[in-house]
C-alpha cells in the first residue's frame, strides 16, 4: 500500500502529467469534434451517424494516449530503479516487483481517469453517443492494461530511456498510421492488411470499440470483425504480456 501511495503522489501531483495526458488528449478530442460539426465528413451527413463517429474520433484519442501513458510508467521506474539514488529504495525492504505492480496499478488508473474524461467531454460537449458501456469500459481497460504491462517489459529489457521511448512512440504511430486511423486504410498486402488492420493490440481494441459503437454497421460495413473476436485476441495480448512480464521481471536484477 504504501508503494502505492509512493506513486499514486508522484503520477497525480506533477503538472506536466496532468497537462500532456489529461489537458492535452481532452483538447485535441474538442477541436477534432468541432471541426467535425462544422465540416462533417460525407458519412455523417448521408447516414447520420455523426453523434457515433464524435464516440469514434474519441475511441481513437484514447487508445493513443493509452499507449502513451505507458511512458509515465516507464519514467517513474526508470528515475526510482535507474538513477544514481536507486539504492536508497532497493535498500528498502521492498521488492521490485512491488514497486512494479504498484507502478502498474496507478498508472492504470491515471490512464483510465484521462479516458473517462475524454469520454465525458464528447458527450457534454457534443452530444457523443453512448454505446453499451460495460463493453466499451471493458474494451478500454484490457488495452490500458496491455499498455502498462508493455511499459513495464520495455523498462526491463531497453535500460536506455531515450531508446524505449522512441521505440515505444514508433509502435504507436506506425500502428495507427498503417492500421488506418490517421489518413484512412492503406493497402499493405495480404499480410500487411492482416497485421496493420487486423492483428495489433490497439487496432483490436480500436475495432472492437468500433463495433461496439455502429453495431452491425461497423462489422459488416467498415469490416472490423465481430465485437467478441476482437476482445477475445485483445485479451490474449494481455495474458501473454503478462506472462513475459513475469519471466523477464524473474531473470532480471538491479
Amino acid at each position: 500500500m504504501t508503494t502505492i501511495k509512493h506513486y499514486f503522489k508522484r503520477v497525480f501531483t506533477q503538472p506536466i502529467n496532468i497537462l500532456i495526458f489529461v489537458l492535452l488528449p481532452v483538447g485535441i478530442v474538442i477541436v477534432n469534434n468541432a471541426i467535425m460539426v462544422i465540416n462533417p465528413e460525407i458519412e455523417a451527413e448521408v447516414l447520420n451517424i455523426a453523434g457515433m463517429q464524435t464516440t469514434f474520433i474519441s475511441s481513437i484519442i484514447m487508445v493513443m494516449f493509452a499507449f502513451f501513458g505507458s511512458a509515465v510508467a516507464y519514467d517513474l521506474l526508470y528515475d526510482d530503479l535507474r538513477s544514481p539514488h536507486r539504492w536508497r529504495l532497493l535498500a528498502a525492504p521492498v521488492s521490485v516487483s512491488k514497486y512494479v505492480f504498484a507502478n502498474i496499478v496507478v498508472c492504470m488508473v491515471f490512464s483510465l481517469i484521462t479516458s473517462a474524461l475524454i469520454f465525458v467531454a464528447s458527450v457534454i460537449i457534443f452530444n457523443a453517443y453512448i454505446p453499451n458501456l460495460l463493453v466499451f469500459g471493458l474494451i478500454i481497460f484490457l488495452f490500458t492494461l496491455f499498455a502498462q504491462l508493455l511499459g513495464m517489459i520495455m523498462f526491463l529489457l531497453i535500460p536506455k530511456k531515450g531508446t524505449a521511448e522512441a521505440i515505444m512512440q514508433g509502435i504507436v504511430w506506425s500502428t495507427s498510421i498503417l492500421g488506418g486511423n490517421m489518413f484512412g486504410m492503406i493497402d499493405l498486402g495480404r499480410v500487411g492488411n492482416f497485421i496493420f488492420q487486423r492483428a495489433t493490440p490497439n487496432i483490436l481494441a480500436l475495432n472492437a470499440l468500433t463495433v461496439n459503437i455502429f453495431g452491425d454497421f461497423g462489422s459488416v460495413i467498415f469490416d472490423r470483425g465481430s465485437l467478441a473476436s476482437n476482445i477475445a485476441f485483445l485479451g490474449v495480448y494481455v495474458v501473454v504480456a503478462a506472462i513475459v512480464l513475469v519471466i523477464v521481471a524473474r531473470r532480471r536484477s538491479f
